[in-house]
């Protein structure tokens, strides 16, 4: 005994004032294996199951969770743990006659038991104390541990309900209720309206508990570089209305979480969800408190840490047993502020620096990657342009070249038929009783020449046809045929001067026409063609 601390030495002498000291050893063999809870240890030391603590037979301790290192999985296994103290019992021979009493009530409570789990009746919910032999009745199950038969409810639907089963038993509210409530836009959630006034008027509220399972608050946290406060409570336990009167409306406790920006997740352990967490937890007395953030991975033996390893979801802190001690709001709050704080914020904010950092790194590569994209975009903008340009200069110039050569060629060709009409397309002179025709060009030339009255007018035209033919070009080299795949178009027409009359190029004899038949001077007028439409030469407000 001298070993023990105060608090362990105060714990012993309280549970020697309640059995009167009867016996000592096994007094502190009792508080060792509860965890030093006195009123367990009572309890305990009065149970007719508790074996006598000698020298060769003493309690099984609890397993402990190692807080500096247990990291917290996601998966919904954990590693085994006891959740209660767990004592041996004595075998003892021959009969035991509060046994052979028992027997006919064990057998009926079996039997019936039996075919109410047959016909789903819910037994378990109207006896939880005579059908619970092995841990607290979960909602909708047959079991403690979720087996066959258990309502799946959503993990978020049972923390909906335990949040508005705590403002209804504490009549405070949520600080987002609260806020929405005074400005107005309180839905209409948990409890009345008339509830939420008189909450938010009195400032009675809640922490700001996270809405779906035990998992998805982790993730959430680590996502988020938070701290998670689990709490864990038990309907069946005496200290939870205490706890949520005067622990979970504490305004300095409730506003150290808010103020950190703590991610706090509740349950009941009649629920699946809770009741996993618990067990992952390592929850052995009601109400729990625990605390969750990432932490440094521990360092194998000899200082060595594992390559490629980072920070992981570790139980930082585990507070559990009645309000007025370990799970007090004082305590809770002096806890967080003086170690708990400390402890994880100066990893936690490294890790939101490199992120930060990391966050501005990827927005810079991110702009320049798009500042690059658009100057490219720009750029191949540009060359397209300037390739169109030249393309479309290209085809221009070519359709030049093809349009000259078309013209030089069609100018060739013209000028070969205009000489194969001068040689054997005019009609020769008659030699006397002719009809003299002249015949003045644009550039002031004449030409004059006498036909026959029964030369057609189609011979005029072609006789003004020929006077264009350069004078370089002898008669003696015109050609004899005409320019293979040429289709003369009369570029001309002939007019008499005054008044102005225009001679219409027809097969029609000259000796019929008033105008030619006692001779005539025509004027050729050059027609122009642009685009295909022809236009005169001839200008109409001169005449």
């Amino acid at each position: 005994m001298s070993d023990l601390t105060e608090a362990q030495q105060a714990a012993l002498d309280h549970l020697r004032q309640i059995t009167n000291g009867e016996d000592p050893e096994r007094e502190l063999a009792v508080l060792e294996s509860v965890g030093w809870n006195v009123e367990k240890a009572a309890q305990a030391f009065f149970d007719d199951d508790l074996p006598q603590a000698g020298p060769s037979m003493s309690p099984v301790q609890p397993v402990s969770i190692d807080d500096s290192a247990q990291s917290i999985p996601y998966s919904n296994s954990a590693p085994a743990r006891n959740t209660r103290p767990v004592y041996p019992r004595t075998h003892q021979t021959g009969l035991n006659l509060a046994n052979v009493v028992a027997f006919p009530f064990t057998l009926i409570t079996n039997i019936l038991q039996f075919i109410f789990r047959i016909i789903r009746f819910p037994l378990v919910g109207i006896f939880p104390y005579l059908f619970r032999p092995n841990g607290p009745a979960l909602r909708g199950s047959r079991g403690p541990r979720g087996g066959r038969g258990m309502l799946a409810e959503n993990p978020a639907a049972a923390a909906d309900r335990f949040v508005r089963e705590l403002e209804d038993e504490t009549g405070a509210m949520t600080i987002s209720h609260a806020n929405a409530a005074e400005a107005g836009a309180a839905e209409n959630v948990a409890g009345s309206s008339t509830l939420a006034g008189k909450a938010a008027a009195a400032g009675r509220l809640l922490p700001d508990f996270f809405i779906g399972s035990y998992e998805e608050a982790l993730r959430t946290a680590e996502r988020e570089l938070r701290v998670l406060c689990a709490i864990i409570l038990s309907s069946e336990h005496d200290d939870i209305p205490e706890f949520r009167r005067m622990v979970l409306t504490d305004a300095d406790f409730i506003k150290t979480l808010a103020d950190n920006n703590f991610v706090v997740w509740g349950g009941d352990i009649r629920d699946r969800d809770a009741y996993q967490a618990s067990i992952k937890l390592g929850a052995t007395t009601y109400p729990f408190v625990g605390f969750v953030s990432l932490h440094p991975t521990p360092a194998h033996v000899g200082g060595s840490t594992p390559s490629g390893s980072g920070p992981r979801l570790t139980v930082l802190s585990r507070h559990e047993g009645p309000p007025s001690t370990t799970t007090s709001a004082q305590t809770l709050q002096a806890h967080i502020t003086t170690a708990l704080l400390p402890r994880v914020t100066p990893l936690l904010s490294r890790l939101r620096t490199e992120r930060w950092n990391r966050e501005q790194e990827r927005k810079l590569r991110e702009e320049q990657d798009r500042a690059f994209a658009e100057s490219a975009a720009r750029d191949r903008e540009r060359v397209k342009q300037k390739r169109e340009a030249e393309r479309k200069a290209a085809e221009e110039k070519q359709a030049r070249l093809e349009a000259e050569k078309e013209k030089a060629s069609n100018e060739e060709k013209l000028l070969l038929w205009r000489r194969y009409a001068r040689k054997h397309l005019i009609p020769p002179e008659p030699p006397s009783g002719g009809i003299r025709i002249g015949v003045r060009l644009p550039d002031g030339r004449r030409g004059v020449r006498m036909f026959s009255p029964t030369d057609d007018v189609t011979a005029v035209y072609t006789f003004a046809e020929s006077l264009l033919v350069p004078a370089s070009e002898p008669r003696d080299s015109d050609p004899d045929q005409p320019p293979t795949g040429y289709t003369h178009d009369w570029k001309l027409k002939l007019v008499t001067s005054f008044p102005r009359k225009e001679i219409p190029q027809r097969e029609k004899v000259l000796g019929s026409i008033d105008d030619l038949k006692e001779g005539a001077n025509l004027v050729v007028e050059v027609i122009r063609t642009y685009g295909g439409i022809g236009t005169d030469d001839h200008d109409e407000d001169e005449e």
